[in-house]
């Protein structure tokens, strides 16, 4: 029986990681490769294109093989009708069909797609398909997140319905393969690329965000809207000169082309006079890219010197100087670096060497007390249970003050808190930590066992030793197990 039951859980963990593999693969499908046909909003390999109306295109339309016939609508983009674009086209369309029905089939859905809310993932639909009110796709927060459809038949949207997309979703990034014809209808809205094998009909006052494209059939549209979504393109920016140079002067960078910098402005061209990084970012309805970046520095013709802390204090302690960006450094100590570490009194000044001359600093006077900081010492744990204390004392001064307000030599502290202690010369003490722990059980330690709790444990191990190996006896007659001697 234990054989028959390790043979059942086996087929649950080996079912169990099969099916984590299965979901990982689903969710983790690259989108098909569109080729020339990824500017199309509306195209078809084989079959005429009809336009009826003032319907209103953003993207590239055309045909390879059938007549053509746009009407009054307007087109943002270009007409490509059996040319050398729509021959590369045609066979790119037929290659991204072909790879989305390659890809192993999904979770099987019903036809029937109202009120489906669908998640990121590959679907499989066995027949005609349907949509009459709403399906939701959610992509959970991931706007990368990809939707494959593959259904095997035509595919019929009824009047007013709607394809929703939440949690950050992309039309972008719904791909729908469609062994059949494609009608949306009257008023209603569609999202994603179609790959249809078979006419594409879009009714009176449809609208269509992504792209309709079909390897084998007719395209017919009326008074309808189509925005294609194509991804950003990255702006590649180049300076006309060094990006490091001296105050007054300026370095030009190009290469905007549809973007925006980063310091606001559209233009192709920026003029920069101050330090910083620059950068482009560029949008569509399918996301935004940002260019590469142009950081540029600035040189003081007279270098400036900033402290990280005062410049008055104690004996031990230190006070790092900076000087303003250059290409060479010469401190009035003989150091050479941008920043120095100062440890005695004195008037310190920076000499910098670059193109913008030899500019000298206004001195910064460092002073530096010969007393030394006093030192808090405690006479237990600094960790402890509430109710209990330790005594802090700091070394020996004429005078004292606490962070507490006390002015003794030594303090008795109950509560938790960062202490510190100040010197008539104004040196102050690093600060000692001291945490109280107020739980209920703090202090409360768990209780060893007895003589006779021992040898109650010792024969408990015993028995149970005993009854293992009696048990491993027992079921290893007639069995695959060998018997123990």
């Amino acid at each position: 029986m234990e054989y028959y039951n390790l043979r059942n859980y086996l087929k649950i963990a080996l079912t169990t990681v099969v099916c984590i593999m299965i979901t990982t693969m689903v969710k983790s499908q690259s989108p098909p490769p569109l080729g020339a046909t990824s500017t199309f909003a509306l195209f078809t390999a084989v079959g005429a294109f009809n336009n009826t109306g003032n319907s209103v295109v953003t993207g590239d339309v055309g045909t390879n093989s059938g007549a053509f016939t746009f009407g009054s609508g307007t087109l943002v983009g270009n007409q490509h009708v059996i040319d050398g674009v729509s021959a590369t086209a045609a066979t790119d369309v037929d290659v991204a069909y072909m790879y989305l029905d390659g890809l192993p089939a999904g979770p099987v859905i019903s036809t029937n797609l109202n009120g489906q809310i669908l998640t990121p993932g590959l679907y499989t639909l066995g027949a005609a398909t349907s949509l009459s009110t709403t399906l939701t796709l959610d992509a959970e927060g991931d706007s990368s997140a990809i939707f494959i459809f593959q259904i095997d038949g035509a595919l019929s949207t009824g009047s007013l319905s709607n394809v929703v997309l939440t949690g950050n979703a992309s039309f972008c990034n719904v791909f729908w393969q469609i062994n059949g014809q494609v009608q949306i209808g009257e008023g209603a809205t569609f999202l994603g690329t179609i790959l249809a094998n078979g006419a594409i009909n879009l009714l009176e006052g449809a609208t269509l965000f992504g792209q309709g494209l079909s390897r084998a059939g007719a395209i017919n549209t009326s008074n309808v809207t189509v925005t294609t979504g194509l991804n950003p393109v990255a702006s590649i920016i180049v300076p006309d000169g060094p990006l490091n140079f001296c105050e007054g002067d300026s370095v030009v960078l190009s290469g905007n082309v549809g973007g925006t910098w980063n310091v606001g402005g559209t233009a192709a061209s920026l003029k920069v006079f101050a330090a910083g990084t620059y950068y482009v970012m560029n949008s569509t309805n399918c996301g935004t890219v940002i260019s590469n970046l142009m950081t540029i520095t600035t040189f003081s013709v007279i270098p400036t010197i900033t402290a990280d802390g005062p410049t008055s204090f104690c004996t031990g302690d230190t006070v790092i100087l900076t000087s303003s960006p250059s290409t060479g450094y010469l401190w009035s100590n003989g150091a050479t670096t941008q920043s120095i570490i100062v440890t005695t009194s004195g008037s310190y000044t920076v000499t910098t060497q670059d193109g913008c001359g030899n500019g000298v600093s206004e001195p910064v006077e460092v002073t530096v007390s010969q007393n030394i900081r006093p030192i808090i010492t405690a006479n237990g744990p600094t960790t402890f249970c509430l109710g209990e204390s330790v005594t802090l004392t700091a070394t020996l001064s004429t005078s004292y003050m606490w962070s507490t307000g006390a002015t003794s030599q030594s303090i008795l502290v109950t509560t938790s808190g960062n202490y510190t202690v100040t010197t008539p010369d104004a040196c102050i003490s690093a600060p000692m930590t001291i945490t109280v722990d107020s739980t209920p059980d703090c202090g409360v330690m768990e209780p060893i066992p007895t003589m006779g709790q021992w040898s109650l444990i010792m024969l408990f191990l015993l028995f149970a030793i005993s009854g293992t190996l009696f048990m491993k006896g027992k079921l290893s007659k007639g069995s695959i197990y060998p018997t123990l001697e």
